[in-house]
């Protein structure tokens, strides 16, 4: 079975121990689209849709805006008057939603992490019922001053396949549900998988750190491997750190590793 790379990005974060300044730069790039991030209306969007989750009380929806995530993706937003804004992906499946008021002041009582988790746990229960008991538990991908950002994810052996993201604000509220990517692998055979191992994996990934920085490079470890749809199949993005130069300098390296 024949592999390729798809593309190899770089970005060095250049920190100095004595001045502890980070500077960010852009190492290599190929033909890879930047997202503007913004919003306006789109013409083609359903202007109402109507959401059920669970059991619960259908929800009727207006649509407010269309969020571009890059030039060939975007995600449609509506409004059900709860002070929600909900998500549609390009081909109209539920991806999320998130509140739109912000988190004002200091709070007296935060909640915890582990009482943070058991909110989300439920939250997981009410969008997906028996569909969550497939995630593993939930990890901590950051805290921040007002919230917690908790990741559920499902594998196929190492490689990280289904991912739902939930932000708990520490008021005990929850800020977001964000699962762009769940009814990616609908068609997804596992069989495309066969054959490929971790080592070779990280070879490939320590290979394009040596010809990004050449001389430069000290040591490179892959954090996540993460398998994605693309317009032609399937791939694993490959993301993780690279450590080289005479400062202590580190670098957010990514590599697409495409499947079939």
């Amino acid at each position: 079975m024949k592999k390729k790379i798809i593309w190899a990005l770089a970005v060095v974060l250049a920190v100095s121990v004595i001045a502890n300044i980070a500077v960010i730069g852009a190492a290599a790039q190929t033909e890879r689209k930047r997202p503007p991030e913004i919003f306006f209306e789109r013409s083609g969007a359903k202007k109402s849709r109507t959401l059920r989750i669970g059991q619960e009380t259908p929800l009727k929806l207006s649509y407010l805006q269309t969020y571009y995530a890059s030039l060939d993706q975007y995600f449609d937003e509506y409004t059900a008057g709860d002070g929600r804004k909900y998500r549609y992906d390009r081909n109209g499946n539920f991806t999320g939603y998130s509140i739109e008021k912000t988190l004002d002041g200091e709070i007296k009582n935060p909640v915890t992490l582990e009482q943070a988790t058991e909110i989300a746990d439920v939250e997981m229960q009410r969008l997906f019922g028996d569909e969550a008991n497939r995630f593993e538990e939930a990890t901590l991908l950051t805290e921040r001053e007002d919230r917690y950002c908790l990741i559920y994810v499902t594998r196929y052996g190492f490689v990280t396949e289904k991912c739902v993201g939930i932000d708990v604000r520490k008021d005990g509220i929850i800020r977001s549900a964000s699962f762009p990517n769940f009814y990616d692998f609908e068609a997804f055979d596992p069989a495309l998988l066969n054959g490929v191992e971790r080592q070779t994996l990280d070879a490939l990934f320590r290979s394009t750190a040596e010809a990004v920085y050449g001389d430069a490079y000290i040591s490179a470890q892959v954090n996540r491997y993460e398998l994605k749809k693309t317009e032609n199949g399937y791939e694993i993005e490959l993301s993780g750190e690279v450590h080289f130069g005479e400062v202590e300098l580190i670098a957010a390296l990514e590599y697409r590793y495409a499947l079939g």
